[in-house]
């Protein structure tokens, strides 16, 4: 696989960063799981992982 840039861009993209696009799918998969443990029930929506502001604790 051949490296072109350091730089991903996705073409017509509304977000212009990382953070951008976290708030994006807040908004838009407010109900849909974002993050689920591995070992656990542990899972999380969306809404609920912008609630805690994208941290990991």
């Amino acid at each position: 696989m051949r490296v072109e840039s350091d730089v991903l861009t996705v073409k017509n993209s509304p977000v212009r960063t990382l953070c951008e696009a976290f708030q994006m799918n807040v908004a838009q998969y407010a109900e849909r799981i974002a993050l689920r443990a591995f070992d656990t029930d542990e899972q999380f929506t969306w809404s609920e992982y912008g609630e805690r502001g994208g941290s990991s604790d």
